[in-house]
């Protein structure tokens, strides 16, 4: 015989009787074994007149495994319901509220259970606990301030990861005098990203994140994080050198690991590369700075503060630099309209490439993912990622969310 997974009652006879005695090849004497293992079981039946009869069963296999499937937690909107469902395959199913479908619909937090019995006859049982829905604190999914890598118009951008259940939108709070802060947008969360109409060029700000959840529930604000303020003073005494404002996660002066300085070629080609070591820098007056070495003077800067682990990770980035000022992109390269066009942008899944000649797409790492010759429009789809598209002297940025 197959039995079903996990224990099995045997019994002897359907209805003991007293005044009979059993003895069974594991040595057990009652009138059922429970047994968990393969393998042949025996037992010998003997009555008060020393009659005697035995038997045996061989179980060599088990019935697939055939549970009930309910999550650990499920979650409840005040004033509404959240339905349950065991899973399809099962021949009958038990409530713990009485009801006998495959779902159960309850308006109220508690304990709930289901037991099935499947087309063997195998029984299973899942328990789930049903409370309010009560929005988690943002600030566990890194949420950094860096500047507006989308459309590269220097505007503050928050950007936070998406790997939190039932949050539905994300508010954005700036603050205006000490310590008041101003809704300033919401966002959806799976957008990941928002930008806002203030940026960082002359001053620093600060930030606070609140989760809004599926019931419309707002959670607490959560810990300011403050934005880099990054200057590019010019030739000093023997160099040319760089101030910023330090990046701050809840107030603490050590929330960045390190700094670095990084240089593009242009804001269309956007080779970066790194100016120095990462360091450490001390504060001066309030600022950090490092020499710039000559023959760069002319490029594209940024600094990059690699956040501590402790304070979420990630890495926040300033607003460009050159010539003395803080940089936007010249209207015709911001809208596409020279050479060649990316669109949608912001893409959800697929973008398209309208051109002719060799298109070459490249990663942040700038690694290349895709080249191949194109004339009209190519659909392109990628995962989730921003992207360079380049076709003969001009770049492309494209954020495939």
């Amino acid at each position: 015989m197959l039995k079903c997974q996990g224990t099995l009652r045997l019994y002897a006879q359907t209805n003991p009787q007293d005044d009979y005695t059993y003895l069974w090849s594991t040595g057990e004497t009652t009138p059922y074994i429970d047994v968990d293992n393969l393998g042949t079981y025996g037992v010998t039946v003997t009555d008060a007149c020393g009659n005697v009869v035995s038997d045996q069963v061989t179980i060599n296999g088990e019935y697939p495994l055939h549970e009930p499937n309910l999550p650990e937690h499920a979650y409840l909107c005040i004033g509404g319901s959240v339905t349950l469902d065991a899973g399809t395959g099962f021949a009958s199913y038990t409530w713990s509220n009485g009801s006998h479908g495959q779902t159960c619909t309850v308006t109220a937090p508690g304990e709930y259970w289901v037991q099935t019995v499947n087309e063997y006859g195998c029984s299973g049982y899942a328990s789930t606990t049903v409370s309010y829905l009560t929005p988690p604190n943002i600030d566990e999914s890194t949420p950094v301030i860096t500047t507006d890598t989308i459309g590269m118009t220097g505007n503050n951008m928050v950007c936070w990861s998406d790997d939190r259940e039932y949050v539905a939108q994300v508010g954005i709070y700036r603050e205006n005098l000490t310590n008041q802060w101003n809704l300033v947008g919401v966002a959806d969360y799976h957008s990941r990203h928002f930008v806002d109409d203030v940026n960082s060029n002359e001053r620093s700000y600060r930030y606070k994140l609140a989760s809004i959840d599926i019931c419309g529930n707002e959670s607490e604000l959560g810990r300011p994080y403050q934005t880099m303020s990054a200057v590019y003073l010019g030739p000093g005494v023997t160099n040319w050198w760089v101030q910023w404002t330090p990046y701050k996660v809840a107030e603490a002066n050590n929330s960045v690991d390190h700094y670095e300085l990084w240089t593009a070629d242009n804001l269309t080609d956007f080779n970066q590369h790194r100016v120095d070591e990462p360091v450490q820098y001390e504060s001066s007056f309030g600022f950090y700075y490092v020499n710039l070495p000559h023959g760069i003077q002319d490029s594209v800067l940024f600094v990059k503060a690699y956040i501590k682990e402790q304070y979420g990770g990630g890495v926040s980035i300033s607003n460009f630099m050159q010539n003395y000022e803080l940089l936007g992109l010249d209207d015709d390269w911001a809208t596409g309209t020279q050479g060649f066009l990316v669109y949608p942008n912001p893409a959800q899944n697929r973008f398209t490439v309208e051109g002719q000649g060799t298109m070459s797409i490249s990663n942040v790492l700038g690694q290349t993912v895709i080249t191949r010759e194109i004339d009209g429009k190519e659909t392109i789809a990628l995962p989730r990622g921003m992207y360079f598209v380049k076709m003969g002297s001009q770049t492309r940025k494209i954020v495939v969310e």
